[in-house]
């Protein structure tokens, strides 16, 4: 091989080296993005779930909602109850008052 061919060779061994680094720097730097922008999700997800288990305190389970729900219940049929008697109470009443003067 003459002295110009190994130039020329080495040159482009040389250039190809050259790109062959530019692409690992590139590639590593694309790395480093990507590891940063999955850094930053995950944290939006760690506070995400510090929050829903911050919160989770603040609701009823569904047996404490199951059960509260039917208190009510029971307390709104015994007060439906004293209206239905308080109104029959006062038809009776009604009905007395028409009698005694109105007769």
């Amino acid at each position: 091989m003459s002295e110009f061919q190994e130039r020329r060779t080495y040159e482009s061994v040389v250039t190809q080296m050259a790109r062959l680094e530019e692409r690992i720097l590139a590639a590593n730097e694309a790395l480093r993005l990507a590891r940063d922008e999955i850094d930053r999700r995950l944290e939006g997800m760690n506070e995400l779930r510090d929050q829903i288990a911050r919160e989770r305190g603040d609701y009823l389970s569904r047996q404490e909602y199951a059960s509260e729900y039917k208190a009510l219940i029971t307390e709104l049929a015994s007060i439906q109850k004293f209206m239905w008697m308080i109104a029959g109470g006062l038809a009776i009443v009604e009905v007395g008052l028409h009698f005694w003067y109105g007769g």
